[in-house]
């Protein structure tokens, strides 16, 4: 007698099949994500730094962190859609997320890519940390 699956039931393989036929999708939403984040993060530090009158170096400081935080949150973004270890995608995210800043950034006043090496280390890795899930251990102990 033949095994046979009713054709109403889903197979693992094909639960892995469209999750990865739909990972380029969720890439494009996390990039969005993160790009509009890092837009409004940069308003707010824009208008704060204004109002406050901060000085030179603390407002760099401030737009490092308008590097690393939206990466991290697409990142985290990436992470909870795919379910999946991510690290690698995440990076690109990061990396992605540096060549359009990048891009605006020659675009608009002609930026100095020679000194864009701190940036992209800064939003690669961000990115990759981003997707890192951190309570794995709770995850194995409700599954037992």
């Amino acid at each position: 007698m033949e095994n046979k699956i009713p054709e109403n039931e889903i197979t693992e393989n094909d639960a892995e099949k469209r999750q990865k036929s739909g990972s380029g999708g969720k890439f494009v939403l996390a990039f969005l994500f993160t790009c509009l984040a890092a837009a409004g993060l940069f308003l707010l530090w824009a208008w704060i730094s204004y109002n406050k009158r901060y000085s030179a170096e603390f407002i760099r400081a401030g737009l490092v962190l308008v590097y690393i935080i939206p990466c991290l949150l697409g990142g985290r973004m990436l992470g909870a859609m795919a379910k999946r270890n991510v690290f690698l995608p995440g990076a690109l995210l990061g990396a992605c997320y540096f060549a359009a800043v990048l891009l605006f950034s020659y675009v608009i006043k002609g930026a100095d890519v020679q000194a864009a090496a701190a940036p992209l280390i800064l939003c690669t890795i961000s990115g990759a940390a981003g997707t890192l899930r951190l309570h794995r251990r709770k995850e194995k102990e409700q599954e037992s």
